[in-house]
């Protein structure tokens, strides 16, 4: 039974180093943006069952450029078997605020962080159990030249992929957002896929206009939905898009306190 494990990180991460390796298709890696300009698929060359999907290097998942909307549509509409999120351990901060939202989808999660080997040179520490704890995922380490750890961080994205039940996402948000996304994932019950509440109670928070075309929402609903939202907005006196991205980024600092 085949399995698809999306690699999903920022343009430079490794990603695409370690696709080359476990695969042996030839493919182009840099550090430059856009490096994988469209989406590669190539069955792992030890375990051909298995099948990696280098997916363009991207910094969120909001869908403003043609790189961003087609790892969006593929994490959404495809749905992968596992998602294994690459990060640089030289500088996490980027990497951090997409897998903020790549935890969101309901797809089986497993981080690795690179370039450890290059945190250790400049002796600095990070302590990969407390980004298990605060992220809800396993997480792993990664030297994308290191053939032995990039196949360690694609057999945990197996095994979290066949696993019943995955971690839920952590509560990244503060409690007045939390709060009016428990309110707006009551609306959408029965309306979208249970595993994919929380992702798309956040789109509606954000009205994004994609998803919400796909959810085909009531004008009862929408209004419902309206009065959840503005009561953050006005409580935080911003819109609604930036108050996530601010309580995102603040999720971040302090768990690069902790690190």
């Amino acid at each position: 039974m085949q399995m698809k494990i999306a690699l999903v990180g920022n343009s430079g991460s490794g990603k695409t180093t370690l696709f080359n390796s476990l695969t042996g298709v030839p493919q182009d890696a840099g550090n430059r943006a856009g490096i994988t300009v469209e989406r590669k698929e190539a069955p792992v060359a030890d375990d051909p069952e298995v099948i990696l999907m280098d997916l363009p290097g991207i910094v969120s998942l909001a869908p403003y450029t043609r790189e961003e909307a087609a790892v969006r549509n593929c994490l959404v509409q495809e749905r992968p078997d596992a998602i294994l999120n690459v990060i640089e351990g030289t500088n996490p901060e980027p990497g951090l605020f997409l897998s903020t939202q790549l935890n969101d989808l309901g797809v089986p999660f497993v981080m690795a962080v690179g370039k450890m080997d290059l945190v250790r040179k400049k002796g600095r520490q990070m302590d990969l159990r407390k980004l298990e704890t605060r992220m809800h995922c396993r997480v792993v380490e990664l030297s994308a030249r290191n053939r032995g750890e990039c196949a360690a961080a694609v057999r945990a994205a197996v095994e979290a992929a066949g696993q019943e039940e995955r971690l839920q996402a952590p509560a990244v948000f503060g409690e007045n957002v939390e709060r009016a996304l428990l309110g707006i994932g009551e609306i959408l019950k029965g309306k979208v896929p249970g595993n994919m509440l929380r992702w798309y109670a956040i789109k509606v928070f954000e009205r994004d206009g994609r998803a919400l075309d796909a959810m085909g929402l009531s004008p009862r609903e929408l209004e419902e939905a309206e009065a959840l939202i503005r009561a953050v907005e006005a409580e935080e006196e911003d819109d609604s898009e930036s108050v996530l991205t601010n309580q995102r980024y603040a999720f971040i600092s302090s768990v690069m306190e902790e690190l």
